[in-house]
């Protein structure tokens, strides 16, 4: 039976392993790490920074706490390889070197298409080549000057394929006459209906303005109004010690409706070798475990960027006799079909030199090898004797890196099937149990919505 940890310490409960608190570097936070990666939402989440690990639910999200952000890099596209039909890696080649963290963030400033950018212009009759004052948007995006031309400014600062927002809408009523007046309110009508503050439906912002013929609206007008770019999120899936100068990342396309593709998904798609791209690394949740503990990384698709990174960190510094094998590190890998499996065979050689302990491949879209048709957290449930063996050791550790609705229900494996199923632990008692191995860095969630 495993028991809950006393409520005035953050050590480690007596079953779970030693009653030894546990290292403090391996906290980051006590709170699951929930990102928006399309960068629509910035804000602190209201709750408080000491919300428990139960808020991991299909309502909660939680914004993310940056830290440890670099100084400004400008690096230069040095390959962009399809891992898949709709996953890419680039990896970047740092002008200006500096060392990073297995796992670390990549935090990315794209542009808008430049095409996109040259009809929003031409329809608000703004010619491309006119200075625009940019200092009140430095805090946006860093790499910006104090003026630049008008092309330059939407294309970095300028959310035009952005979804319409209904604050959006209101702002932009008082620039359209006639007809086009009633389109708008007819838009915020729906949405007031819906109770939503924007729909799929209404399109982006840039097929929205090229609808309104009587917009008139000057530079400076539509740059305070407009929704801003923020910056994309990626998790280093590289290790400094094969190439100093290089770093890599997973970036996944983003398509819907009508054509529609995804800002980040196009800025990656337009990319080729040598072209520019500006960025900082900062500190997420996730750090690189030591050999020594028992450790379960858990994970979908492209999300396993922070995971290969650890990996490849850790086999460079076994191959230089700086680190030992890891005797109890466990990977479960949750993809669509076979074909979507990133690094297919690089895993399958970490599991033949035993760097892992087991590799677990997830198909919830077809029978492969036999195996039925599963989920990772299907597969969590069939292997939760690993699971208990990494809560029970005195440092082990359980990371998830995913959507949100991952970190959700492992919560409920663990929580649910492992906690009240099988250590027939009280359903509060198993939920506070697993709260506490939050507070002490014993489970680390990196999750976006």
């Amino acid at each position: 039976m495993i028991k809950r940890p006393p409520a005035t310490t953050a050590a480690t409960p007596s079953l779970l392993g030693s009653s030894a608190s546990v290292d403090a570097s391996n906290r980051r936070s006590s709170v699951p790490h929930i990102i928006d990666r399309s960068g629509n939402n910035t804000h602190a989440h209201p709750r408080s920074r000491r919300s428990s690990a139960s808020d991991i639910s299909k309502d909660a999200g939680f914004a993310l706490p940056i830290t440890d952000v670099t100084k400004k890099i400008v690096g230069v596209v040095y390959e962009v390889k399809a891992l898949n039909d709709t996953v890419k890696m680039v990896s970047v080649l740092m002008e200006d070197h500096q060392g990073y963290a297995p796992g670390s963030l990549v935090r990315v400033w794209v542009e808008q298409d430049p095409e996109l950018t040259k009809k929003v212009l031409a329809h608000l009759n703004i010619k491309e080549n006119m200075i625009v004052d940019t200092r009140r948007y430095n805090k946006l995006n860093p790499f910006l000057g104090e003026v630049t031309i008008a092309s330059s400014a939407f294309a970095k600062v300028l959310n035009l394929n952005g979804r319409v927002t209904r604050n959006f809408l209101q702002s932009l009523r008082e620039y359209v006459k006639g007809w086009d007046v009633k389109t708008v309110e007819a838009m915020i009508g729906i949405m007031d209906e819906k109770k939503v503050s924007m729909v799929v439906e209404t399109g982006t912002i840039a097929s929205l303005l090229c609808s309104l013929p009587t917009l008139e609206i000057t530079v400076d007008e539509f740059m305070e109004i407009c929704p801003k770019l923020h910056p994309r999120y990626y998790s280093v899936a590289s290790s400094m010690e094969n190439d100093p100068r290089l770093v890599s990342f997973v970036a996944k396309k983003i398509e819907g409706k009508a054509g529609f593709v995804g800002t980040a998904s196009g800025y990656f798609e337009r990319s080729h070798i040598g072209s520019q791209i500006c960025f900082q690394f900062a500190t997420l949740a996730l750090k690189c475990p030591s050999p020594s503990q028992a450790v379960v990384m858990v994970c979908t698709s492209s999300a396993i960027g922070p995971f290969r990174s650890f990996l490849r960190y850790t086999l460079n510094k076994m191959k230089l006799g700086v680190l030992t094998k890891p005797e109890n590190w466990h990977l479960f890998c949750g993809c669509r079909v076979e074909k979507d499996t990133l690094f297919a065979d690089e895993l399958r050689y970490l599991e033949q030199v035993g760097l892992l302990k087991s590799l677990n491949l997830c198909y919830s879209g077809e029978e492969v090898n036999g195996r039925p048709k599963e989920h990772v957290q299907d597969r969590l449930r069939s292997e939760a004797k690993i699971l208990l063996g990494a809560i029970r050791s005195s440092d082990g550790v359980l990371m998830i890196a995913g959507p949100k609705r991952l970190a959700v229900e492992v919560r409920e494996v663990v929580v649910g099937h492992l906690f009240v199923g099988q250590e027939r632990m009280e359903p509060q008692d198993a939920s506070d149990l697993h709260d506490g191995l939050i507070e002490t860095g014993r489970i680390c969630v990196e999750a976006w919505n």
